[in-house]
């Protein structure tokens, strides 16, 4: 027997497991690091759970062993992937005051539009990722040929039993993460709703609160739901249209309508502090005091244009879920859920979606395809037309007008969903020959960022210019148009000092409804609206009939609720539990949840018509 060599083995397994368990713990602490701005963990309470993990990354590796054959090559590889983890969740961290989801790791099958969002050189993460292969490739040559000079390796069967244990351990916990999350990793389960999953991720830790992301439970199921309830309700809202419907005289279909996403847009003007010189916005100012008009309530700042689009598309509350920032309905579950009835499908002429930058992010290009988009125009495919202002990074909003343009001239199109991205991060470049020289108070910027700040601003002025073109082609066709304005969330300029426009008014962007051919006799400001009622109200303006579902946001939308939650309801700026509301009001508000569990994780037992609006003979 060979002593000696059974004592190199030895040695080497624990030599291996040591370096694997240190750089484990390493691993932990520099993704936990990564959910706070500064690397540096600041906050008062941490969770059992906070520290836990290492077993994966320990599993990890040896699963990457098994495949490679050397210890020290596996830990790089981790290295290297738990870097890229480190660096994506704390841009986001940075950038969205949120963390990274393991729906959103799926967009490594498309990374030059991932690099893109960061602007970082394609040239740059190439030349990086083929340096970084030489190097692994090189250290395994080396390391292969002193493990066999010394006579220390593992042969075959010893790393297939390797291979084979940590992917069963690996599966099974893709397979059970809520049991493995609760029983192993001590990662507390919670009923409650999630109000702030970036607050929780950093009391929890990173990899506990990414399994929590796998097969998460995105919605409670409804008390009552079931077939003979949702018949009920159906019946119940199929009457309430028809009442409703006595008194509007107009039907949807019978106009072109634009959904119009601005990115990034708030309104400066809404702060007097902020500015001192005149305001940025002068002409949506004045459709703003004119026109059916207020404040949108966005959940989100620096991004959540996909879900805010998705709520108005549908009109189905984000609020709802159990961690409604932190979800995502395109990447997450929309593909699959049972209903795709939106208002696309209340016009008998073709939806058209316009959209100047990539179709490969947030599954937009099947969500699309879903919901009944007849054709989805995207950079590199129907976009015409992709001038910028300045030195800016994106697509101008005058651009994408003449899009808009050319679809107005077909008499094919019915709805047009459009959204704009001349005002995305960044914002380090500027518009020379801007005449729009804002002076800015400082207590509005962060230190480094007064530039940035600038050229945001300059890029809204572009916004308002060019809307007036907008409303001019609008008012000079002899088509009904109907165009919703709106924002999307704050823009992520404001990152550090966003608490300065207070509770309500970092989530708060401005939206109107103009109707051309004098057909809007509406003049009323709904402040703090859900995106899910922005429909409703646009119906209201057009004095469009409704269908039952849109019956019962009308009767909810007359009873003042301004947003809908799991347990809650928002009527103006003031929180319901539902414990305290009335019972016809819970009565009205428990129905919505039914139907909304209903489209998106239930038996789908109601019919598309209950989503549809009447549509004249015409």
């Amino acid at each position: 027997m060979n002593y000696r060599k059974i004592f190199l083995y030895i040695i080497y397994i624990i030599l291996s497991l040591t370096v694997i368990y240190i750089n484990a713990y390493f691993v932990v602490e520099w993704l936990n690091r990564s959910l706070f701005t500064d690397f540096t963990i600041n906050i008062d309470r941490i969770g059992e759970s906070f520290s836990n993990g290492m077993s994966i990354i320990i599993v990890l590796s040896l699963l990457i062993f098994s495949l490679v054959g050397s210890v020290i090559t596996s830990v790089l590889i981790v290295n290297v992937i738990s870097a890229l983890l480190v660096v994506a969740n704390h841009l986001k961290v940075q950038e969205r005051n949120d963390l990274l989801t393991f729906s959103e790791l799926k967009t490594i099958s498309s990374p030059k539009d991932v690099i893109a969002l960061v602007e970082v050189s394609m040239g740059i993460v190439l030349t990086a990722f083929i340096i970084l292969t030489v190097v692994l490739i090189l250290l395994h040559i080396i390391i292969s040929k002193l493990g066999k000079r010394l006579g220390v390796r593992f042969n075959y069967k010893f790393r297939l039993v390797i291979l084979v244990c940590s992917s069963a351990f690996l599966m099974g916990v893709y397979t059970f993460p809520n049991e493995f999350n609760e029983r192993v990793m001590l990662y507390p389960k919670s009923e409650s709703h999630n109000f702030n999953p970036l607050k929780r991720a950093q009391e929890d830790g990173f990899i506990p609160t990414l399994l929590s992301t796998i097969k998460p439970d995105y919605m409670e199921k409804p008390t009552k739901y079931e077939k003979k309830k949702v018949v009920e309700i159906k019946s119940k809202y199929e009457e309430k249209a028809e009442m409703i419907n006595e008194n509007r005289l107009q039907y949807f279909n019978d106009a072109v309508t634009i959904l119009y996403l601005s990115e990034s847009l708030i309104n400066p003007d809404k702060w007097p502090l902020f500015l001192d010189n005149e305001e940025t916005l002068p002409y949506i100012n004045s459709l703003l005091d004119q026109q059916y008009s207020g404040t949108m309530y966005s959940q989100f700042v620096g991004g959540g244009t996909a879900n805010i689009e998705w709520s108005v598309l549908t009109s189905f509350s984000l609020e709802a879920f159990y961690s409604p920032i932190s979800t995502t309905p395109y990447s997450d579950f929309y593909v699959d859920s049972p209903s795709h009835s939106t208002i696309l499908q209340s016009t008998d002429k073709e939806a058209i979606a316009i959209h100047p930058y990539t179709a490969h992010l947030y599954k937009r290009r099947a969500i699309y395809s879903k919901i009944g988009i007849d054709e989805f125009k995207f950079l590199d495919n129907g976009i015409k037309y992709t001038e910028k202002i300045g030195n800016h990074h994106r697509v101008s909003d005058a651009s994408l007008n003449k899009e808009i343009f050319d679809e107005l001239e077909k008499d094919t199109t019915g709805i047009m969903h459009v959204l704009s991205m001349q005002n995305h991060s960044p914002y380090d470049r500027d518009i020379p020959d801007s005449d729009f020289h804002p002076n800015i108070d400082k207590e509005f910027f962060s230190e480094g960022k007064e530039t940035e700040l600038i050229n945001y601003l300059q890029g809204l002025r572009e916004t308002d210019n060019v809307m007036v073109e907008l409303i001019d082609y609008i008012n000079n066709s002899d088509k009904d148009i109907n165009l919703l304005f709106y924002g999307d969330h704050f823009p992520n300029v404001f990152n550090g000092i966003s608490e300065k426009f207070g509770e309500f008014g970092r989530h708060e962007t401005p939206w109107f409804i103009y109707l051309n051919n004098d057909r809007n006799q509406i003049q009323k400001k709904k402040e703090l609206l859900s995106p899910l009622f922005l429909t409703t109200a646009m119906l209201e303006a057009g004095n469009y009939k409704v269908s039952p579902f849109q019956g019962l946001l009308t009767t909810l939308y007359e009873q003042q609720v301004s947003r809908i939650g799991m347990d809650y309801i928002y009527k103006n700026e003031e929180k319901i539990m539902d414990e305290d509301l009335p019972k016809e009001t819970l009565e009205l508000i428990q129905d919505y949840r039914i139907i909304m569990f209903d489209a998106l994780f239930g038996k789908n037992y109601l019919d598309e018509d209950f989503y549809t609006m009447p549509k004249s003979n015409q």
